[in-house]
């Protein structure tokens, strides 16, 4: 089967078009060998090697392209959960955070903006994501200790639901500041809430 890709195209002339059509296919389908052109710069580009029979060319081509859509479809609905927030900051009068939704009920102690952060492990539980997870603890004590007021948060945030310790609204703070401590979250998305007081989606 490898043969089907060499890249003197022109040793295959002899096998009849349908005959590499659906070796290709077969090929793709249980080696999974179209990632292998895809590039590393752009995911859902990919570029075929010179030199292949027009045939085997043609149906890479269209395989490739098909899994570009289906790439390209997952990415922005991926893209869309992520910055799905419905949050409710746990303050004595509880303030609601929603995705393209202004804030109210935070303007007298916003200061110069609040973070909206999740600092619990990931799912998967890795020693990695809990030291994450206990050095953003300590980021969180420090910005208490620092004067700042920290409440819980508790709701859809980034598109999953969460009621952990460690999901927790900032006051006061800037959003280079916000966008420090996102990068430093496990999860690596956050909201910053200025004097628009319209959230705005932080990634790392």
């Amino acid at each position: 089967m490898p043969s089907l890709f060499t890249e003197n195209g022109s040793d295959l002339d002899g096998v009849p078009e349908d005959v590499l059509t659906k070796a290709v296919e077969k090929y793709s389908e249980e080696r999974d060998c179209l990632w292998d052109y895809f590039t590393e710069d752009d995911p859902f580009e990919f570029v075929l090697p010179a030199g292949l029979h027009p045939t085997v060319h043609d149906v890479l081509q269209r395989l490739c392209q098909k899994e570009a859509r289906k790439l390209r479809a997952e990415a922005a609905a991926h893209e869309r959960e992520i910055r799905n927030f419905d949050l409710t900051i746990q303050m004595n009068s509880p303030v609601v955070v929603k995705s393209g939704q202004l804030v109210e009920g935070a303007s007298s102690v916003i200061g110069q903006g609040v973070a909206v952060l999740n600092g619990m492990p990931k799912y998967c539980g890795s020693a990695g994501s809990h030291r994450e997870a206990l050095s953003f603890k300590k980021w969180v004590e420090s910005q208490v200790a620092g004067g700042r007021l920290v409440f819980p948060v508790k709701g859809v945030f980034a598109g999953n639901a969460t009621d952990g310790s460690l999901a927790v609204a900032v006051f006061d703070i800037s959003r280079h500041e916000t966008e420090v401590a996102v990068r430093s979250t496990a999860i690596g998305f956050g909201l910053f809430i200025g004097d628009d007081f319209m959230p705005q989606f932080i990634s790392r």
